[in-house]
Formats: C-alpha cells, structure tokens, sequence
C-alpha cells in the first residue's frame, strides 16, 4: 500500500489591491493521494484512490484567506466542519476507505455460503483533483474533477466549478454575480455556446425537442477567454451524450456581470 504524500506547490496567485479593500495574495499547496487498499486478507476487492487538490496555503490578509479555505473545504472536500484543509483532506480519503469497506461488507455478508462475489463487485476506483481556475478582477475560481466507478454498469465523473471573492473569500452564486433578470439572456448564451468536451455543438435552438435544454446551473467556472457553465451526465443529457460544456466569451457576458465585480 502506498503511504500519504504530499506535494508542496508554491504559486503566487495573481491578485489586485483597490483603494476600499485590500485584494487576496495568496500561496497554494498541493496535497495528493494515491494508494490501493484491499478490502481484507484472503478476500478479493481493493479501492483504488488518486487524489490531488490545491488550497491557499498562505497569504494577506488572513482572514480572507481563512474564508477561502473554510469555503474551499466545503465546496472541494464536502466538509462543513473542518477548517483546517490538510485535516479535511485526510478525512476524506479515510471516508471513501470507509463507505468502501462497509458497501463490501454487506456484499460478502449477502453471498450464498461459500460463494465469492464477482471481482467487478468489489473493486472501486476513485479519482479527484482540485485546482483553481482563472481569476477576473477580484473574483476567482475553482475546478473540481471526480470520477468514480463503485461496481456497477459504468463510473460516473463530473466537473464542479464554483466562484470566490478575493476581498471576502467567500463563494460567489450565480445570483451575486449576475445582474438581476439575468436568467433569460444567460439561457439564450448557453444555448449558443454548448458543447461536448470534444467541442462540437450540440444546441440548434430554443426549440428542439432533441437537443440538450442547458440552463443557469451554478456549476460556473472561468478561463482566460470567458465564462464556462459545466453539465454532468444525466444534468440535461444522456448519459452516452458525456458532459457538457458551454464556454461563452468574456465581450457577451460582461453585460450580465454585476459592476462591483467588473
């Protein structure tokens, strides 16, 4: 079994400073995992673990990059107890091993006498990475990755995004950002810009029946070149249709952005 590493990264975060608040400089660091642990000697399964996240591990003004890691620990790790991010994150690698073993136990436990269960039953992979996204102004984001297969058909994966002010370091909703109404004209730019992560279109209009209908789902996130709204299997398609994606260019979604985060 591979033993907990970490990997320390240090990357100065590129922030700015305003005459009414003092923007976030900030360091991160890297914590990453990767292990297998067997279900128990003599028995078959084992969870195969391979995570990697990055946190604000430094920086001024400390309380907003206190409010940072206690909101990354939420939207990141799931945890809305914890405050420091290397206990959090260790406790979530403890938590997977946990629900592993105990959904392996009532596998074994309900197997006829002397039958063994199928190896694909019993053997689990998790993956996760954490890292941040691109910043605009005072506000920054972050990208969560996870992947998933538990013994049944198929894994599942997703991407999570999510925004964060870098005078508070509190998350950012859809609703904070976005001008009030914003709802109508936001759909009409999802439509346009939806895709594949591949990046072919998908969406011909408003009106087909058949096309994957996106919507403003605060699962948001940015880039250099613009704005992206990320869709899970299932969300608004198929599960063979994969994720989906709609990156929509800075120029046409300035108008929506709230001027106090422009």
């Amino acid at each position: 079994m591979k033993k907990l590493f970490y990997i320390t990264v240090a990357i100065l975060a590129m922030a700015s400073c305003t005459q009414k608040s003092k923007t976030l400089e900030y360091t991160t660091e890297t914590l990453s995992a990767k292990k297998e642990v067997p279900y128990a000697d003599g028995k078959i399964g084992k969870v195969s673990i391979d995570c990697s996240y990055e946190y604000p591990s430094a920086g001024t003004p400390e309380a907003t990059l206190k409010a940072l890691q206690k909101s990354l620990i939420i939207d990141a790790l799931g945890d809305s107890l914890a405050t420091d991010f290397k206990k959090a994150f260790d406790d979530d690698i403890q938590e997977i091993i946990d629900i592993y073993k105990e959904e392996v136990d009532d596998i074994y436990r309900n197997m006829e006498d002397g039958k063994q269960p199928e190896e694909y039953m019993v053997t689990w992979e998790y993956n996760g990475t954490g890292k941040f996204g691109s910043t605009h102004s005072s506000v920054t984001s972050y990208i969560t990755e996870l992947s998933s297969y538990t013994g049944g058909a198929h894994g599942m994966y997703y991407t999570l995004g999510s925004l964060y002010s870098l005078k508070d370091g509190n998350r950012i909703s859809q609703d904070q950002y976005f001008i009030d109404g914003y709802e109508d004209q936001l759909t009409t730019l999802l439509f346009k810009y939806l895709r594949d992560f591949e990046g072919n279109e998908l969406s011909s209009g408003e009106d087909d029946e058949f096309t994957p209908q996106p919507y403003p789902n605060d699962n948001i996130y940015f880039t250099e070149n613009g704005v992206v709204f990320t869709y899970p299997p299932y969300e608004i398609a198929s599960y063979a249709q994969g994720q989906l994606h709609a990156e929509i260019p800075w120029a046409e979604i300035e108008p929506l952005i709230r001027k106090e985060y422009k």
